[in-house]
């Protein structure tokens, strides 16, 4: 245990390390089976037998022995094991030198020091070690992991037992819940021990999702544990002092995401969508077979009875849904109906559209796959057996379904059952309401994250039969009339004179328009929010995404931009991030997308120089231009630079790396909306878009768009490096994601261009070094000190001895390529280990 610390396990398990070769993982890993598969009930309480032990083994004598056994004591671990969490903090955590211990631990202070630096190490194994374990749960089964085969065969070892194995999970859950700190504690202390006990708990639930995702929860075991949920109130009852924790509300709110996401896995909802069609086969499900109506019962008595607690709404709807699945053959549905009711109340919606937000389940690890296809699965099922206008606000269920088909395996799974069952139903009804609603393209957008997918999204709109518009009351009696229906139909307009659609955005793009003959006949049907809509067949020659290309001139046309326009900005927003999408995903589509693409140039040049200009559309404008520009870089930054949009030189020096100080630069129509907008709102997504722009396309040998870049670069050194740290942030996380972006977009220039006689390196490197240190690169971090020496003991070091002036620009460029190096690899470091 000593010299294999659990951190150094979890390096070698993740694939961090420069163990990479297979049979040593699993020669780690079998030598830390024991540990694995006990989590952290590996760490036993003290006994006095141990004590015992310790005290006459005669190998541990004096200050160390009262040392160890302060350990123990504060730590309320068992007697023998201290010793080995010693010797493993000063092998892996201890920072001096043996003689300064020896020193310290002379006196009390010094030994409680001592002590707290060990409970610290201690901590940090407790949730080393159930990360190895959670990560091992999220990659076993993934075909495309390099190490899948080492983790099953460990997997398969640690669940040989199954129910030992998820029984010792639970325990050490309830565990973390229950047991009191120790006592004569610090208020620093306490706040410490509380933080541990509820991010334990955090790691804990998540483990056990993973695994209930690949195993299932039999019907007694989860009526156990739902009664343990819900007696801990989904992570509100603590016994530790949560009010002492700085964040404890989310976390503890996140126990509850965890909770209601393993209730929701239990009840194996995909299994249920599967054979929807078939309910012969819902008897094979675990809790739909006839010797499970005991269980079935039990749960349906436990469900009736929860209250309100929004983080249970989820659960209350997946079993009526469950229920209902099983009953739909009988004529009473009334208990189901009430508890779905009392689920959509309570807004269940809403509830998963926030969780799916959750920081914790943004980033494509194993949890938040876990979690999109949980949810994705109790969407659809919904969407199958009823109605999408019955569920509540169809926003919520767009966002919903967009999130969670971010996932790949989702995305596949959409394409495979197509557009008549689950999420695909919404699709199809978005479709109807296209092009007056968004909501299509935001959906789309989540679809098309891979190339075969983009193939899918452009023939869906390429091939689009109908489109809709509102009903044309003026109209009615002139060029359109009603015709009466039969009875159960809906009514349609016909057209008796021929009507025009987009007739002067169509000679602008030079595209055919949309004429609508005498005869063609529309049908007319209630919208989402009770508007009367007309759905009109779309001519051959005109396609879906020549209604998108005619939107966005129409939006160009709009003028001044104003509240009526909101809604049209949106919508060209939506259609702008679809696009980029689909040519990242695809760069082939760029030819057939151009007529779109080659909009936002126009919309860059027409609306950034407006008083209040629209920054989220200028944003997705300028990151539609840095994908176009991974293969046109030259012509997209000649253009650009044509619109007034880039910052340019003002000065005629020719620049070279002698007079960078000396030239001057206009800020462009960028660097108005950048002082006059982006400050003002405290919002940055211009600014992180040019930062995208620049990364993607300054690379070395690009010589004639040199001059747009060069100005570009040095106005973000000069107005936004050393000036961010000051500037008003609307979210807190705003300032992070700004100076990361500037970071990084130091770093990569840097890296790429360190060997060249004269570029962009020369530029960034001779802004940061004409600063003081203070003024540049320190506030950037935004880290304190502290957190600095943990992570590396040179860092303030390195970046003190090379804050200073090099002549020849070869050197400069590799001297603050190290330096944002070090400084790169600092950050992202700390951002990980804050996320964990």
């Amino acid at each position: 245990m000593a010299a294999s610390s659990n951190r150094s396990l979890w390096r070698v398990v993740t694939g961090h390390s420069a163990l990479r070769d297979h049979a040593l993982i699993e020669r780690e890993l079998r030598d830390s089976l024991t540990r694995l598969r006990e989590g952290v009930a590996y760490y036993r309480p003290p006994c006095p037998a141990s004590e015992k032990k310790i005290r006459d083994g005669g190998k541990l004598k004096g200050n160390k022995l009262t040392l160890v056994l302060e350990i123990s004591s504060h730590l309320q671990l068992d007697q023998e094991q201290a010793p080995d969490l010693f010797e493993g903090f000063l092998i892996n955590a201890h920072l001096g030198t043996l003689g300064e211990l020896r020193e310290r631990v002379r006196s009390e202070g010094g030994r409680r020091e001592v002590v707290e630096e060990v409970a610290s190490y201690y901590h940090s194994e407790r949730l080393h070690l159930l990360r190895c374990l959670k990560h091992m749960l999220g990659f076993w089964q993934d075909p495309n992991h390099p190490f899948r085969d080492v983790y099953s065969v460990c997997i398969g070892e640690i669940t040989k037992d199954e129910k030992s194995f998820i029984k010792s999970l639970w325990s050490q859950y309830q565990a973390a819940v229950d047991n009191d700190l120790p006592s004569q504690l610090s208020v620093s202390e306490e706040t410490q021990w509380s933080v541990q006990r509820l991010v334990e708990q955090v790691e804990l639930l998540e483990a056990i999702l993973l695994y209930y995702k690949d195993f299932v929860h039999e019907g007694a075991e989860l009526v156990c544990h739902a009664q343990q949920l819900w007696k801990n109130g989904c992570g509100l009852r603590q016994s530790c002092p949560v009010s002492l924790v700085d964040g404890a509300e989310l976390l503890q709110r996140h126990i509850g995401h965890l909770c209601s996401l393993i209730l929701v896995e239990s009840l194996d909802l995909e299994s249920i969508l599967a054979h929807l069609e078939d309910p012969g086969c819902l008897e094979d499900h675990h809790l739909l077979k006839s010797d499970s109506s005991s269980e079935v019962e039990q749960l349906d008595n436990l469900f009736s009875k929860w209250g309100d607690q929004d983080c249970l709404t989820p659960v209350l709807l997946s079993w009526a849904l469950l229920q209902f699945a099983k009953q739909q053959s009988h004529t009473d549905l009334e208990d189901v109906r009430l508890l779905g009711n009392r689920a959509l109340s309570g807004g269940v919606f809403q509830y998963v559209r926030c969780l799916l937000g959750s920081p914790f389940f943004s980033r494509e690890r194993p949890v938040g796959g876990a979690c999109r296809s949980v949810l994705h699965a109790l969407l659809a099922l919904a969407l199958s057996q009823f109605s999408d206008d019955s569920l509540g606000d169809r926003q919520d269920l767009v966002a919903i379904a967009s999130l969670t088909l971010t996932h790949p395996p989702l995305r596949l799974q959409f394409w495979d059952q197509g557009l008549s069952v689950g999420v695909g139903l919404l699709v199809n009804s978005s479709l109807s309401h296209f092009p007056s609603s968004s909501s299509l393209t935001s959906l789309l957008l989540s679809l098309a994250g891979d190339q075969v997918s983009a193939g899918h999204v452009w023939q869906l709109l390429a091939s689009l039969p109908r489109f809709t518009e509102k009903l044309p009351h003026r109209e009615i009696g002139t060029q359109v009339k009603v015709v009466t229906a039969d009875e159960g139909e809906a009514p349609m307009l016909k057209v008796i004179k021929p009507r025009s659609f987009y007739t002067s955005e169509a000679r602008w793009l030079g595209l055919h328009g949309v004429v609508l003959g005498n005869g063609v006949c529309g049908e007319v049907w209630e919208g989402w929010e009770g508007e009367e809509l007309v759905s009109w067949p779309l001519p051959h020659s005109v396609s879906g995404w020549d209604l998108l290309a005619l939107e966005i001139v129409r939006l160009l046309q709009t003028c001044p931009l104003d509240s009526s326009t909101d809604v049209l900005v949106a919508r060209v927003t939506g259609s702008i991030r679809l696009v980029t999408q689909l040519v990242k995903s695809d760069w082939s589509l760029a030819a057939e997308l151009h007529h779109i693409t080659s909009q936002a140039f126009s919309m860059v040049q027409r609306f950034a120089a407006l008083p209040r200009p629209p920054t989220t559309l200028l944003a997705s404008c300028v990151s539609c231009l840095a994908v176009m520009a991974t293969n046109n870089t030259a012509e997209t930054w000649l253009t650009l630079g044509q619109t007034g949009f880039l910052p340019y030189l003002s000065s005629s020096l020719p620049p070279s790396h002698d007079n960078l100080e000396c030239l001057s630069v206009a800020p462009g129509n960028y660097g108005q909306l950048l002082k006059m907008a982006e400050c003002p709102e405290g919002g940055y997504p211009v600014t992180m878009a040019m930062l995208d722009l620049l990364a993607t396309t300054c690379l070395p040998g690009n010589s004639v768009v040199l001059r747009e870049q060069l100005a570009t670069v040095i106005y973000i050194m000069r107005e936004v490096f050393l000036s961010c740290h000051k500037w008003k942030f609307k979210l807190r996380s705003g300032r992070r994601q700004l100076e990361l972006g500037l970071l990084r977009f130091c770093h990569d220039t840097l890296q790429r261009h360190r060997d060249s006689p004269f570029s962009l390196g020369v530029v960034v490197a001779t802004q940061l070094l004409s600063c003081p240190g203070e003024q540049g690169l320190l506030p950037l971090l935004s880290l304190p000190v502290s957190t600095l020496n943990s992570l590396h003991s040179a860092a303030l070091g390195y970046v003190h001895t090379w804050f200073v002036s090099v002549d020849h620009h070869g050197h400069k460029i590799r001297w603050m390529a190290q330096l944002l190096s070090i400084s790169w690899n600092v950050v992202s470091k700390a951002n990980r280990i804050e996320f964990l």
